[in-house]
C-alpha cells in the first residue's frame, strides 16, 4: 500500500490503483435508488400521520361525493391538525439527515452508493467521515431538499384544509383560494425551488468540479470514490476495518470474457457488470419509459377525456396499455439492437452483446430479450380491471425472480440473458 496514481484524465487527489473518483452517471444512478428508498420512508409517514389523527377526508366532503358524485364539494377537502402534522414532518426531516449521516459516518454511504460500488471518505485521509462532517454533508444534501419538501407539503395541506375544492378548481379573482395562494405564493415557489432546483445545483457542482467535489463534498471535506476499470494483474487491496487509514478497494471479483477486436486476431477483454449497476440502469430506463408513457396519456386525456370524468374508461385504459406496451419496445428493442444497450445502461457505462462473438443483438433477439424481460409487465395494461392485479403480481415474482438468477448466477447473467445467449457488460 505504497503506490498511489491519479485518476486518469483529472485532476483530484491520488487513489490507489482500482479506485476513481465515481462518474456523475453512476452517482446519478445510486441518488435514484436512494431517493426511491426516501419516497418509501415518505408512504410509510403519510400511514403513520392517517394513523395519528394528523390528515383525514373531511366526513362533509364525503358525504358530498357520495350524494352528488359529479358535483365538487363545496366545503374543504381535508381535515388536518396543523400543529401535529408540523412536528411529524419536522421529525421526518430529522430522522432523514440522521439515517444519511449514520450511513455516511458508518457504512461509507448510503444503500444505493453501496449497491453500485460507491463510498464516500475523507477527501485527504480516506478514513471514514467523522459524526460532525457526516452531519454537514447530510443537511446540505438531504436536509435542504427534504425541508424543502416537507414545507410545501404543509402548505399544500394547509391550503387543502382551508379552501373548498369548488373554489380549488375553479378558482375566481378574489376568491379565498386566489387569497391564499397570492399571499403565500411566494413561500411555495421558494419551497418548490429548493426542492427541486438545489439537488439540481449540487449535481452542476458536482459534474463542474476538476475534483468531483460538489458544494456537499467541499463543506465536508468529503469525496465520492468508485470502480476503476477492472486491472487484473494489480495489487489487492484490503479493506480496513472501520476508520482504517484507506479507501477499501471494491473486489475485482467478476468474471471477464474475451471477444475478438474489429480491427485486430487479439481478444479484447469484457468484465461483467455487477447485479447493482445493472439495477440502477434498469430503474433509468424505467423512469424515462414511465415519463414518456405518461406524457402520452397526458395528450390523451387532454384530447379525449370529457371535463367531467375522473378516469379512463376501459376501452380507452386497454389503447394506452397497448400504447405503453408499444413504447416500452421500441425503447428496449433500439438501444439493444443498434447502440448495444439502452440510455440507462449507456449512462452506466454498460453494453449488451451476445456472449459467444460480443456483437450486438439481432433485431430478433432483442425482441425477444424485450419480452421475457419486461412482456409481462406490458401484459398488466391490456388485461381486463379483474385480472390486473395478479397479472401485476405474476410480472413482479417474475422480475423477482429474474433478478435472483442474475445473482446466483457465476457470469452475473440472468435466465434471460442465458436464453438468449446475451451478456451485459462495462464497456471497455
Amino acid at each position: 500500500m505504497s503506490s498511489y496514481s491519479p485518476p486518469p484524465a483529472r485532476r483530484g487527489p491520488s487513489l490507489p490503483p482500482g479506485l476513481k473518483v465515481a462518474g456523475i452517471g453512476t452517482r446519478l444512478g445510486a441518488w435514484l435508488i436512494d431517493s426511491l428508498i426516501f419516497v418509501g420512508f415518505q408512504i410509510v409517514f403519510w400511514m403513520a400521520a392517517d394513523a395519528l389523527g394528523a390528515i383525514r377526508i373531511s366526513p362533509e366532503a364525503e358525504r358530498q361525493m357520495e350524494a352528488s358524485p359529479m358535483a365538487l364539494p363545496t366545503v374543504a377537502p381535508y381535515q388536518v391538525n396543523l400543529p401535529l402534522l408540523a412536528v411529524m414532518l419536522a421529525g421526518f426531516v430529522v430522522v432523514s439527515v440522521v439515517y444519511a449521516t449514520f450511513c455516511w459516518a458508518r457504512f461509507r454511504g448510503m444503500p444505493g452508493q453501496r449497491l453500485l460500488s460507491l463510498q464516500v471518505g475523507d477527501a485527504v485521509t480516506g478514513r471514514n467521515l467523522g459524526l460532525r462532517r457526516a452531519a454537514a454533508r447530510s443537511v446540505v444534501a438531504v436536509g435542504i431538499p427534504i425541508a424543502a419538501g416537507a414545507g410545501f407539503l404543509y402548505g399544500v395541506m394547509a391550503f387543502e384544509t382551508s379552501v373548498p375544492w369548488s373554489e380549488v378548481v375553479s378558482m375566481q379573482t378574489g376568491g379565498q383560494a386566489d387569497t391564499w395562494v397570492t399571499t403565500w405564493s411566494g413561500a411555495f415557489l421558494l419551497a418548490m425551488v429548493l426542492a427541486v432546483g438545489w439537488p439540481v445545483l449540487l449535481l452542476i457542482s458536482t459534474a463542474a468540479s476538476s475534483s468531483g467535489q460538489g458544494l456537499h463534498d467541499r463543506l465536508a471535506q468529503s469525496i465520492v470514490i468508485g470502480k476503476a476499470a477492472p486491472a487484473y494483474g494489480v495489487p489487492a487491496w484490503t479493506a480496513p476495518a472501520f476508520g482504517g487509514p484507506a479507501l477499501i478497494q471494491p473486489v475485482d471479483g467478476e468474471p471477464a470474457w474475451t471477444e475478438a477486436a474489429a480491427d485486430s486476431n487479439t481478444p479484447a477483454t469484457f468484465h461483467a457488470a455487477t447485479v447493482g449497476r445493472r439495477v440502477a440502469g434498469y430503474l433509468i430506463d424505467c423512469t424515462i419509459v414511465y415519463l414518456s408513457f405518461s406524457m402520452v396519456a397526458a395528450a390523451v386525456a387532454a384530447a379525449s377525456m370529457p371535463s367531467n370524468a375522473t378516469a379512463f374508461d376501459e376501452r380507452t385504459y386497454i389503447f394506452l396499455g397497448l400504447v405503453g406496451g408499444l413504447i416500452q419496445l421500441v425503447y428496449f428493442t433500439v438501444g439493444w439492437a443498434m447502440w448495444r444497450g439502452t440510455p440507462g445502461q449507456r449512462l452506466m457505462h454498460m453494453r449488451v452483446g451476445d456472449a459467444t462473438t460480443g456483437k450486438a443483438l439481432s433485431w430478433m433477439d432483442a425482441l425477444a430479450r424485450w419480452a421475457v424481460l419486461q412482456g409481462p409487465f406490458a401484459l398488466v395494461t391490456i388485461v381486463p380491471a379483474i385480472a390486473r392485479t395478479p397479472v401485476l403480481m405474476a410480472a413482479s415474482c417474475w422480475i423477482a425472480y429474474l433478478l435472483y438468477s442474475m445473482t446466483t448466477d457465476p457470469d452475473v447473467r440472468g435466465l434471460h440473458d442465458r436464453f438468449l445467449n446475451s451478456r451485459v457488460g462495462l464497456e471497455p
